[in-house]
């Protein structure tokens, strides 16, 4: 068994160098010993901290302070994520954040190149990682916490399924606002969706139930587990 993991974050600021190393110790600890896999973390949000204080800059005389700041830090991510009528070009975050997974690709690709590829992605970054998938080939997408259904508005018929993409596995909350069952979107019904249920009440709140509970989730870790021994 021979897996390159990427990891890809949702939105959010300065996500720090160990933001992943509890996930990736939680599904070792389920793996084999002798299991060959290695996890290469993807950090997006430099690419967008500059321009978002600088629209945040903008609305300084404006009421809502406060709402105004959520709305430059966290909703303009995921409105970055758009193509532009032009062709996208550097400066354009869907090009830039392409080009910045392309070659971590590369470079991890070139280092193990016998190994299967999965990308592993958490509300906007389940965006990234399946458009990443019609770029390079990969053996397994897997998603969280995504909002995939709601970005299907974008698209004639409400998008399409990638036809070289092997396996897709989406996990989703029932309290979790941004997460979605992608399989209900009757041109994804192969997509494998795997509920997270809790009954801790803080996952009531749909905030919370979004922003953790799956990278710190025991049974998705376990659960991503499998996926990778079954590869």
């Amino acid at each position: 068994m021979k897996i390159s993991v990427f990891l890809i974050h949702g939105i959010g600021k300065n996500i720090g160098s160990n933001y992943y190393d509890s996930f990736v110790l939680g599904i070792r600890k389920y793996l084999p010993v002798d299991a060959d896999i290695n996890f290469h973390p993807v950090e997006y949000s430099h690419l967008l901290e500059e321009k978002e204080n600088t629209i945040y800059s903008w609305l300084r005389e404006m009421g809502y302070q406060g709402l105004r700041k959520f709305a430059c830090d966290f909703v303009c991510d995921v409105l970055a994520y758009a193509y532009p009528w032009r062709p996208a070009g550097p400066g354009d975050f869907i090009f830039d954040v392409t080009e910045l997974i392309k070659g971590k690709f590369k470079e991890v690709s070139e280092k193990y190149p016998d190994n299967k590829k999965v990308v592993i992605g958490h509300s906007l970054g389940s965006i990234v990682g399946y458009g990443f998938t019609w770029i390079e080939p990969v053996d397994c997408l897997i998603t969280m916490g995504s909002p995939f259904d709601y970005f299907s508005i974008r698209y004639k018929g409400f998008g399409e399924m990638n036809p070289t993409l092997k396996r897709f596995c989406n996990f989703w909350k029932s309290y979790d606002l941004v997460s979605t069952i992608i399989s209900e979107n009757p041109n994804f019904r192969t997509v494998k969706d795997i509920q997270v249920k809790t009954f801790n009440p803080k996952f009531f709140l749909p905030i919370k139930a979004h922003t953790t509970g799956y990278w710190d989730s025991d049974f998705v870790q376990r659960e991503i587990a499998k996926i990778l021994k079954e590869l």
